[in-house]
This record gives C-alpha cells, sequence and structure tokens, in this order.
C-alpha cells in the first residue's frame, strides 16, 4: 500500500495499522518543510461502511524534536507553539474542534461524511515568542482544507500553514488611527492603537507581517502593529490605493497586490526583486476596483463595470481571463470580499435606506450565487442578531470567524461597530463591539462618516 508517488524531499511515509468501527485500516503520511512551510500530505484509505472518517495529522512531537522536518510549524530561529487544533465546519453540520498540546505526535478525529467539509489546522503560538519577534497581534499559524469526505475513510489532507488566528486590526481612518481588541468585548487594559493616517485596507502575509494601503501610491509594511519609525514602504504603479491583497506563497518572492476605485487595473510589485507593473482583469471592463482578496492563485475582488456601472464581483486568475457576476440590485454596493472555505462572502452595503443590506455569498470557484443573508436597521443601538446599518469590510480574514466593520453613517446611536459571527444566516455566536463603550475608546468614524 503507497501513498502515492512522493515529490522531491518528501520523508518516506510513517505507516500505523489499527481498526476503526470494527474494520481494518492502514494509513500512510508523508511531510516536507520548505522554507518552513510544512506540507501534509493526503492519503485516503478505504475502511469500511461508516457515517464518519478517521482523519489523522502527524503532529511528530514538535517540542521533543525541534529538528525534525515534519514538525507543523519550523523555521530558521524557531516558533513556540504551545498547542494545535483542529476545527471542522460545514453549512450542514455542527462545528467540531479538538486541541492537544505541542508535545502530541498524532492528532486523531473522527469526522461525519459528506460534501465540502472545510478542515482548519492552527498551530497556536506562544505569546512570549509572539511578542519577542514582532507578531504581537499574530496568535496561531494556519492550514485548511474543504474536501469531500466519503464514508469509512482513514484520511491524510496537505496543509499550507501560513497566518492564522490574530487580534483584530481595526482601520478607523476617520480618526487617523488603527485599533486593535484581542478579540470581542475587551476591557480597557486591552485597547491599544496606532495613529496612522487614513488607513483604508489592511493585508497580512504568511509570516503573519501588515501591510496598510493609506490613499496613496505605495503600500507600507509593518511587522508589528505599531509601524517602526522607518517602515517599509512599496511603490506601486497606481495612485490613490484603496485596496491591497498579499501573494506570499513563495516566502521569497512575495507579491503584493494593490488597486483604487478610479480605475480598472490592478497594481503589483514584487518585494524581492523589486519588479512592479499593472495587470488588466480582461475581458472585463472596469473603471473602480473597490476590494482585492488573494487565495490560490486567484484574486477576487468587487468593482465597477464601465459600460453599466453596475456593481461587479470578479474572480480573476493572475494573468488570465477574468469572470464575474452583477448585483442583484441597482441600491447594493459591493465593498469587500473574503473567501471561506468554497465560499466567496461579500459585504453588501445599502445605497438607499430601504434596502436589504448583508452578507451576499458566492460559489468561489464558479461565482455561483448562494444567498443573500441579513437585514438592514437604522434603530440607534441595535444589536439585533442579524441586522447592520452599512456593512462595509472584513477584518482578520485569516480569523475562524467572520469579522465585519458595520459602518453607519450617522453620528453616535452605535451604529459604528465592529460584529463578528460564525456563519452568515445562522449568525450562530453574534457579537458586537462598539469603541465607545470603553473609556480608553472613541467611537469609530469608519469609511461612510463624512457623509453625516
Amino acid at each position: 500500500m503507497r501513498c502515492g508517488r512522493p515529490a522531491p524531499g518528501l520523508r518516506r511515509c510513517a505507516g500505523e495499522v489499527g481498526t476503526m468501527k470494527k474494520a481494518l485500516y492502514i494509513s500512510f503520511l508523508a511531510v516536507v518543510a520548505v522554507g518552513g512551510i510544512i506540507f501534509f500530505t493526503r492519503c485516503e484509505l478505504f475502511v469500511g461502511e461508516s457515517n464518519y472518517a478517521n482523519l489523522g495529522i502527524d503532529l511528530w512531537g514538535s517540542d521533543e524534536n525541534p529538528e525534525s522536518t515534519s514538525r507543523a510549524i519550523s523555521g530558521p530561529t524557531g516558533i513556540g507553539i504551545i498547542a494545535y487544533t483542529v476545527t471542522v465546519t460545514a453549512d450542514n453540520m455542527e462545528t467540531i474542534q479538538k486541541t492537544v498540546s505541542a508535545g502530541t505526535r498524532y492528532l486523531n478525529m473522527y469526522i461525519p461524511t459528506g460534501k465540502e467539509r472545510t478542515v482548519r489546522l492552527d498551530a497556536v503560538i506562544d505569546p512570549d515568542w509572539a511578542t519577542a519577534n514582532d507578531r504581537e497581534h499574530l496568535i496561531s499559524f494556519a492550514g485548511e482544507r474543504t474536501v469531500d469526505i466519503q464514508p469509512g475513510r482513514f484520511l491524510f489532507l496537505v496543509f499550507t500553514m501560513h497566518e492564522g488566528m490574530m487580534k483584530l486590526l481595526i482601520q478607523d481612518p476617520g480618526n487617523n488611527r488603527v485599533a486593535r481588541i484581542p478579540y470581542m468585548n475587551p476591557t480597557d487594559a486591552m485597547w491599544a492603537q496606532a495613529n496612522i493616517s487614513s488607513v483604508q485596507d489592511i493585508a497580512y502575509d504568511g509570516l503573519g507581517r501588515i501591510y496598510y494601503v493609506t490613499g496613496t501610491n505605495e503600500v507600507m509594511r509593518a511587522d508589528a502593529f505599531v509601524p517602526p519609525p522607518s517602515p517599509y514602504f512599496y511603490t506601486i504603479p497606481i495612485a490613490s490605493l484603496n485596496a491591497v491583497a498579499v501573494d506570499s506563497r513563495n516566502p521569497l518572492s512575495i507579491i503584493v497586490y494593490a488597486a483604487n476605485s478610479f480605475s480598472g487595473s490592478i497594481g503589483w510589485r514584487n518585494i524581492a526583486s523589486g519588479t512592479s507593473g499593472t495587470y488588466t482583469p480582461t475581458p472585463l471592463n472596469l473603471n473602480a476596483i473597490y476590494s482585492l482578496r488573494f487565495e490560490d492563485g486567484i484574486l477576487y475582488g468587487t468593482g465597477r463595470d464601465t459600460a453599466t456601472s453596475n456593481q461587479v464581483v470578479f474572480r480573476y486568475p493572475v494573468g488570465g481571463p477574468a469572470t464575474s457576476v452583477t448585483a442583484a440590485s441597482a441600491n447594493r454596493s459591493w465593498r469587500d470580499v473574503l473567501v471561506k472555505g468554497n465560499r466567496l462572502l461579500v459585504t453588501s452595503y445599502p445605497i438607499t435606506p430601504d434596502n436589504v443590506s448583508g452578507i451576499d455569498v458566492y460559489n468561489k470557484n464558479t461565482l455561483a450565487f448562494i444567498g443573500s443573508y441579513g437585514s438592514w436597521t437604522d434603530t440607534p443601538n441595535d444589536d439585533r442578531v442579524g441586522y447592520f446599518y452599512g456593512p462595509h469590510h472584513f477584518i482578520a480574514p485569516s480569523n475562524r470567524k467572520i469579522f465585519v466593520i458595520d459602518d453607519g453613517r450617522p453620528a453616535g446611536a452605535g451604529q459604528n461597530r465592529v460584529i463578528s459571527f460564525e456563519k452568515p444566516g445562522s449568525w450562530e455566536d453574534w457579537k458586537t463591539f462598539h469603541a465607545e463603550d470603553l473609556t480608553a475608546g472613541t467611537e469609530f468614524r469608519f469609511y461612510e462618516y463624512s457623509f453625516c
């Protein structure tokens, strides 16, 4: 029994024999580390009829074997890991989760069978290590896969570790600051802010470093939450940048993408070589781009069609042909996108007060429409579940939960806030945060505040 043909540099398959649901299984795992990023190979073996499959991850006892090439997290200086957590989610099942200590060799768990199960591995970082290495905002490194799981299988998956759970960095351009809180409903002592003018968007690379755009033709990189006196600046051949995304699949050749709401071109810069240029997502004919998100060679975003002025959501394999869908309502303005599993979430901001607003959901591969969720409100201090004033930008995009800047135009009355939830529509674990609830904070002044 083989795991498949091994790629160059892979370790030999580690074997294990046992029983599951009275059925024999044999499982193998192959692991490779490249530049501190770990790849777990997928091996799937039939083990008998069942309503469950068995997921196994060989963590190789990373604390006890720091030299091992199969550690879930490794790097030139070593990354302090204190625990591993696997989370499995799907639209038709309850979320299941398992956490083990960093010294664990194998992590095994049963997963209900079915389509589009999203399996996520988080390697939780020692806070002391994060602070000492200018990653105080970073909580974990993570990898994620969405797969169909058949009954009676023993399953290994490929995980590419990158930035994962993080504290919430909240761009607040009207106050010329970026706020940081560890989670929703913090105490005064947990509030922190960096005074950065006019931050329009924030992105992260696979090492957890932060990229800000502030309306100029430069992207600013800061390893820590508060930029150093002389941060890195990367010039992009497009002015007035309001959207940024980062391709860090190759840590030695990171590419920064950025765009603005005045043209249909996307600027890019390789921060290692210094080369730069522009892409135009053809055959689309855009005259504005409002948001960008990069994943697995694809740029997702929102923009405006030149001929019709309709709002569009687009999917652009970099350098290849782009596809798009048009907003279902002329009264909606699509502001931001977020990839979750096989879903593409889009914030739908209301143009007219009577428009229902919330989150639109599409298939990320086909852009097929899945559903529109949420209701609009203008009631002061309205924290009802599923009601939005004006969903605008997603924040902390690699977190397990979904976090949204809810941008109400009127000042006061609790209409400028951050919302978090598990899934659109069901809205599990719905929470709201208003900066003015803290002694240390003042009311958020997001993007639409100037229209008050």
